[in-house]
């Protein structure tokens, strides 16, 4: 499962234009990243794929990294879902709690009014 992002360049030195494409091999995720020769350079391909996979990469961390901070949010809010199903089950233990402790006394009281001598 944590393989490495798969990389292909398309390459097009007519137009002067070099891509990068990132693909997440496991979630299908992509980003691409242009690098574009000025009409006055010489086009480089090595440079090109460089600065295009540059582009890319800075692209791909933004997205992992939103991918990232969703994946935390889902866990605070599940987090607190959480607590608050605890909390509420607590305060329905102590309910139970004080409950019982009063059939306890009433029990006693009935004992104790049913033992008397008449």
């Amino acid at each position: 499962m944590n393989s490495k992002p798969e990389i292909n360049y398309i390459v097009k030195p007519q137009d002067g234009v070099v891509v990068c494409v990132i693909k997440n091999k496991n979630n299908g995720a992509k980003c691409s990243g242009v690098a574009k020769c000025h009409p006055e350079d010489i086009f480089n391909e090595e440079l090109g794929k460089e600065v295009a996979r540059r582009r890319a990469i800075i692209k791909y961390k933004k997205l992992i990294l939103s991918d990232i901070r969703c994946i935390l949010d889902n866990i605070k809010a599940r987090k607190t879902s959480l607590c608050e199903e605890e909390n509420y089950f607590l305060r329905r233990a102590e309910g139970i709690k004080e409950s019982i402790g009063k059939l306890y006394t009433e029990i006693d009281n009935v004992i104790e009014m049913y033992s008397k001598p008449l």
